[in-house]
């Protein structure tokens, strides 16, 4: 009789002991490796919470907000910033207009206008040339005045006349300055307007601003 009672407790002792270990989860393979710190997330689980993954190798890096517009630029092929003008382009040579080429022209440019002037004249500025509503070009051919009219409305220039006057300065060594403006609108000027017209219409609608200074003297 007492060895039937020591055989019921031992296998009752054995049931707990196997219902306590199920009860834990006991065993290696219910552990989580070391350093997992937790269970593993999928990406597309991380994405869908919110979170950005990280860009594949080689992916284009997104644009950074506020990155600086470079500045709209006019220049020569012919002669650079404060440097002599051929004489090609002037009273002694051909009378024509030099090849400008413009960069960066901001976006929403209706229209171009350029200005060119001696500021070394003896009589004070003398105006070589007026241009405005002209077609959105990368580069102005070079003789100005044997474009068509649907390039531009042509303005006054010193001498009295609706075309461009290449350089002739009287004596010794002038500057001229090519101007070229950027413009939101069409300024609806006639044709023939003088510079300070010109400069009154462009208030309030230059989109970019470019010069270009070369000299000249004559041979």
């Amino acid at each position: 009789m007492r060895r039937a009672t020591l055989t019921r407790s031992t296998t009752l002792v054995t049931l707990l002991l196997a219902a306590t270990l199920v009860a834990c989860g006991g065993g290696d393979e219910a552990r989580p490796a070391d350093g997992a710190g937790g269970p593993i997330t999928s990406p597309l689980a991380t994405v869908a919470a919110g979170q950005t993954e990280t860009p594949a190798a080689g992916a284009e890096a997104p644009a950074v907000a506020g990155t600086a517009v470079p500045p709209m630029t006019l220049t020569s092929p012919f002669f650079d910033e404060g440097q002599p003008i051929p004489s090609r382009y002037s009273c002694d040579g051909e009378d024509i207009s030099p090849l400008l080429v413009l960069e960066n022209v901001p976006a929403g440019t209706a229209g171009l206008a350029f200005i060119v002037h001696d500021p070394d004249a003896p009589g004070g500025d003398w105006v070589h040339w007026v241009a405005y509503d002209v077609l959105v070009l990368g580069a102005i051919a070079e003789d100005v005045n044997a474009l068509s009219s649907q390039f531009g409305v042509i303005g006054r220039n010193s001498w009295g006349r609706d075309d461009y006057g290449a350089p002739c300065p009287p004596s010794g060594t002038h500057r001229y300055i090519f101007e070229a403006y950027a413009v939101d609108v069409k300024l609806g000027l006639p044709p023939g307007a003088s510079d300070e017209e010109l400069r009154a219409a462009l208030v309030g609608h230059v989109l970019g601003e470019a010069t270009l200074m070369g000299t000249y003297s004559r041979q």
